[in-house]
């Protein structure tokens, strides 16, 4: 995957794709949404995604795949919260992205396969998301890794 465009539209694209995910991010977090907010929610995390593309590394796309994954997942839409989860983890592995990313990854798929009511396959990759987490330094980075693993097993 390859940026495709000028310094100065990749500046344009990085503020967009920025800007876009704190807006899902506002969206993800709110306790009730109307089926327009959920429909921009989804429209906003595919438009992030895009200008991550054009002007972010495979940190920002692999983070952006995690994002609609979580997204299609509280919407209750497996099939697709799946593609963007494995899509995730690939490009964590293709990129060597660490333990960070990488549990995030292996959190989504978790997430995906609850949905799908497959147990056994979510719990193979909370312990996996969970090995990762293990490898981060304590911190506020492998708490909040290891609290959404834990919801996710809960699920």
């Amino acid at each position: 995957m390859e940026n495709w465009n000028s310094p100065v539209e990749t500046e344009v694209h990085r503020s967009l794709a920025a800007s876009l995910f704190n807006l899902t991010w506002d969206l993800m977090e709110k306790q009730q949404r109307s089926a327009d907010e959920d429909r921009l929610m989804v429209h906003a995390a595919h438009a992030s995604r895009f200008h991550w593309q054009a002007a972010g590394s495979p940190v920002h796309w692999a983070r952006g795949e995690w994002q609609i994954s979580r997204v299609y997942w509280m919407l209750g839409r497996a099939n697709a919260a799946q593609e963007a989860a494995q899509v995730s983890l690939d490009l964590c592995q293709a990129y060597d992205l660490g333990p960070f990313d990488t549990a995030f990854a292996h959190e989504a798929l978790a997430r995906t396969m609850a949905l799908q009511g497959r147990d056994d396959d979510k719990t193979r990759h909370v312990v996996m998301g969970r090995r990762l987490a293990a490898l981060l330094p304590a911190g506020d980075d492998r708490k909040w890794v290891e609290d959404n693993l834990a919801e996710a097993a809960e699920l």
